[in-house]
């Protein structure tokens, strides 16, 4: 049997590497440049602050054939302006309607377009279709000149084509999602075409960002208190120099220049350069982002561009192949392939996309099947990436250096992480401490517990990915309108106790898919109808005796 684990290896290090998305894009050459002076000549008026609101012209969506496809971006654009209400607050809202006076903007014309009423921030969203991996841009086209030059007018591109091929599922709405508060970011508040609009205009030079709350946050999200100012990413095309968190320094930052498989984290520095902005306030400042890792207490020489020191976790060696940082899955040292990422200096764990554990349709990935069905596998928007060698009783020993995804939770101290696999709970309570199967059960093999403490700080993924009806912060989810539940799973006028929000249990069932049925089963059983029958063990032995025959036949001629 271990022939077969090795073939399987061997199949998912050939699959896919490449990036999710890259952000692609065009600046901010249509907006006028306004001088230092022109800032003191903004309103007086008397305002007072309020959640920021938007309006969107979503017309081009209505006009989809795809109706799947016209649900999806509906709700994710729906998603990504609750997390701007719920983020955001105005210094100045707007007390008139918005005038178009920007005719023209990323190749929209604006000439014939009605005034927008109560609203801060009008977005218009145009469709393309295109086979490249960017799934979505955007560009502010126009300043309120008789406010605080605030933008106040933006286009935003989706990729209908590139996100109609995309599996729909959970996982993937999410991802849209959150390049979609990408693109906005970069609308709002995060290009170099806005920097020199901020009320604070001298915080922004050379490629850097110099402005207080910036510094105030990398300085103590580092340990480093010298840093004089933050760099932007330098390297890229045009839609990603000068505009993104450089990757070395914020490896999973929703604001890098592309995403990558696992998780990527709103942190605490997209609230600082909001800040910086002067238009705008955050509510719950300190709480309304997601813990990020990468880097924390390093101090000043992890900034150091290119030192690149294996000392800290973050990077890794041409031999690692598991993510040990993030626990996210399994896959190649960044320098192992120059061309993986072109925004990273220093060499991280890349992960195969069929190997990335949070992503649920790798459990019918063909590479994985019998990592899945035999090995109690499963990846899900709870699983994390363990050393574990657990394996059926009747197949050889693998490694001890295995690496294995199970769906986990850690107890509200942190101290503890509690581990599915098949009908057991395996539980971690100090760091190091090697579990084994039950006696009972019909495996072998043992799991070493992480560094638990360390691990449960970077679990903040939020369970079935908030059901496609919200965003995740922090671990918990926040619910469009009309929704509710502690993963947005219900609507208002239901009960959430009721068959149509809680999954109806089938006996003996171990994972469900994200519709409630199952699809696999507790060891000894199987699989058929939706229900689970007890397994004929001498069968399933027998199979196995078979299969193994079959491949050492295979490795023979």
């Amino acid at each position: 049997m271990k022939s077969f684990v090795i073939i399987t290896l061997a199949l998912y290090l050939s699959l896919s590497l490449a990036l999710v998305h890259e952000c692609d894009h065009k600046g901010d050459e249509e907006i006028d440049v306004y001088t230092p002076e022109d800032i003191h000549l903004l309103s007086e008026g008397t305002f007072t602050p309020a959640p920021i609101r938007f309006t969107f012209d979503d017309n081009e969506i209505q006009n989809l054939s795809d109706q799947n496809l016209k649900n999806l971006l509906l709700k994710s654009i729906k998603t990504a302006q609750l997390f701007y209400e719920d983020l955001i607050i105005v210094k100045k809202p707007h007390q008139s309607d918005i005038v178009i006076t920007d005719k023209q903007c990323n190749y929209h014309d604006f000439s014939h377009y009605p005034q927008q009423s109560n609203s801060d921030f009008h977005v218009y969203i145009q469709i393309y279709q295109l086979s490249s991996n960017t799934i979505a841009s955007a560009q502010a086209c126009q300043l309120n000149e008789g406010l605080d030059f605030r933008p106040e007018l933006a286009v935003i591109n989706l990729n209908a084509q590139y996100i109609k091929s995309l599996e729909d599922n959970y996982y993937n709405f999410q991802m849209i999602s959150k390049i979609v508060i990408h693109e906005l970011f970069h609308a709002i508040a995060n290009s170099p075409g806005l920097y020199s609009r901020y009320n604070n205009i001298q915080g922004y030079s050379n490629n850097a960002l110099k402005f207080p709350n910036i510094l105030k946050w990398v300085r103590d999200h580092y340990g480093c208190e010298d840093l004089s100012e933050f760099p932007l990413e330098s390297n890229g095309g045009q839609g990603s120099k000068g505009s993104h968190w450089p990757r070395d320094f914020l490896n999973n930052d929703i604001n890098t220049a592309s995403f990558l498989l696992g998780n990527m984290v709103w942190s605490g520095i997209n609230n600082a350069l909001i800040l910086d902005s002067g238009w705008y306030d955050i509510k719950d400042y300190e709480n309304k982002n997601d813990p990020i890792n990468w880097g924390l207490k390093r101090g000043c020489d992890f900034l150091i561009t290119g030192k690149c020191n294996s000392q800290f976790p973050e990077f890794c060696t041409n031999q690692d192949q598991t993510d040990t940082f993030i626990y996210s899955g399994i896959g190649t040292c960044s320098s192992n392939k120059k061309d993986l990422d072109v925004f990273a200096t220093c060499p991280y764990i890349f992960l195969y996309s069929n190997m990335e554990c949070q992503n649920p349709s790798n459990n019918n990935n063909k590479y994985n099947a019998q990592l899945f069905q035999d090995f109690n596998v499963v990846f899900g928007s709870t699983s994390s990436a363990f050393q574990s060698n657990m394996q059926p009783k009747n197949t050889q020993d693998l490694s001890k250096e295995t690496v294995l995804c199970y769906p986990n939770k850690c107890n509200e101290e942190k101290t503890k992480i509690n581990i599915s696999f098949d009908r057991y709970t395996l539980t971690c309570e100090q760091d190091g401490q090697v579990l084994y199967p039950p006696k009972e059960s019909n495996f072998k093999g043992s799991l070493t517990c992480p560094i638990i403490k360390d691990f449960c700080q970077k679990q903040v993924q939020c369970e079935d990915f908030c059901s496609s009806n919200g965003y995740c912060i922090d671990g918990k989810c926040h619910c469009i309108e009309g929704v509710t539940g502690d993963k947005c799973e219900c609507s208002e006028n239901k009960d959430l106790n009721q068959p149509s929000c809680k999954r109806v249990q089938i006996q003996n069932c171990n994972i469900y898919d994200e519709k409630g049925n199952c699809i696999k089963c507790f060891s000894s059983y199987k699989l058929k109808d939706n229900q689970c029958f007890v397994l004929n063990v001498f069968k399933s032995k027998l199979t196995f005796s078979l299969l193994l025959i079959v491949i050492m036949l295979s490795l023979i001629f």
